[in-house]
């Protein structure tokens, strides 16, 4: 189990590409852009089963 936790780790540092994990962001704007576009489009699902007169 240790090796595989070992693995892991080091894939994660290695698609880490070095960055400074002082200021690593929370959110990262291509999330937030993400998120966004997730909650648009639920909105447009919910006006479309909710339309009035249908």
């Amino acid at each position: 189990m240790s090796d595989w936790l070992d693995l892991i780790f080091g894939v994660l540092e290695l698609l880490d590409g070095g960055s400074n994990h002082r200021r690593k962001r929370v959110f990262s704007p291509g999330f937030l852009i993400f998120a966004a576009c997730v909650a648009f489009v639920e909105l447009l699902l919910l006006n479309a089963w909710y339309a009035p007169g249908t």
